[in-house]
């Protein structure tokens, strides 16, 4: 079955065991990056809760032999597990009362130029190439980092201004996230049980630091956090190089004359081209942490 008559089957299936009562689309949906992605959109009539489920992940299912009512079922169980969350009293009125809404309101970072079309539509603040965006985190085990991008929309119906929000997700965001920073070796050690015989990396293995919230979700942020790279400086006693691993990690080195800052740059490009998905691409840039100055710039600034 080709994609298109999967999609349109498979629509046709969610409408009939849904019933009368729900609708059933397919939407494009704007992702980080410029890309966009097909999803199916589900909600009772006129009303807020409208789950998107991507058509791409659905048809890999089919590829692999999964049955299309079983596809369906799977479904339209994630939409039952978004509404039961979303209808709790508790989360009843998230979308009109910032009150509810705003314990659960973090800050994430995005390339400006890549999302320029989109940072027209959200709240945000620019900060060297890059933006500082928010979202709203759904909490409890039905929705499992679930997160929703903040709009303009959303902070006027809440009645707030732009550093009200800023303000309060940045409180929310160093208290309940707070900073992960680990060698290298010790993080691919701790998370994948992968270990690497000590001269396989060289005498700078241990230097390699990454940088990211103890979820490891949107954790690039974290080189924004107040004396996360001041410490890392004097720790290192030099300058830094921060490199771009993603939206969700950072990568620390230490300005130990070792590394030409072409040779980083050309790093990062090759690993987001071959390796990081578009969506999570985070920059092509490779940043300068001054340890005199105490401040960021772009590599290129650089004289």
């Amino acid at each position: 079955m080709d994609y298109q008559m999967f999609k349109e089957q498979l629509a046709a299936l969610l409408k009939r065991k849904a019933g009368d009562d729900f609708e059933v689309k397919v939407e494009s949906v704007q992702k980080l990056n410029g890309i966009e992605k097909e999803a199916f959109v589900i909600s009772r009539k006129k009303d807020w809760i409208a789950p998107t489920i991507y058509v791409e992940l659905l048809y890999e299912c089919c590829l692999q032999g999964v049955p299309l009512s079983q596809i369906a079922e799977k479904v339209l169980e994630q939409y039952r597990k978004v509404e039961a969350e979303t209808r709790r009293p508790e989360k009843a009125a998230f979308f009109t009362n910032w009150k509810n809404a705003a314990p659960q309101i973090y800050c994430e970072l995005i390339h400006a130029e890549k999302n320029r079309m989109l940072l027209s539509e959200v709240p945000h603040r620019k900060f060297l190439d890059l933006a500082v965006v928010y979202y709203y985190q759904m909490r409890g085990n039905r929705v499992p980092d679930a997160t929703i991008l903040i709009h303009e929309t959303h902070r006027e119906l809440w009645g707030i201004s732009a550093e009200e929000l800023d303000a309060r997700a940045w409180e929310n965001t160093l208290r309940d996230l707070p900073v992960r920073t680990d060698s290298l070796m010790v993080y691919l050690k701790e998370e994948y049980g992968v270990t690497f015989p000590r001269f396989e990396l060289g005498p700078l293995a241990e230097q390699f630091y990454l940088v990211s919230n103890r979820r490891g979700k949107l954790g690039a942020i974290c080189m924004c956090y107040p004396g996360v790279l001041e410490s890392l400086s004097q720790r290192f006693e030099a300058s830094l190089y921060v490199i771009p691993s993603s939206i969700h990690e950072c990568m620390v080195i230490p300005d130990y004359d070792v590394f030409p800052e072409e040779c980083l740059s050309d790093m990062v490009r090759d690993v987001n081209e071959k390796t990081v998905k578009p969506q999570e691409i985070l920059s092509d840039h490779v940043y300068y942490y001054h340890r005199e100055s105490g401040e960021l710039t772009l590599c290129e600034e650089e004289t």
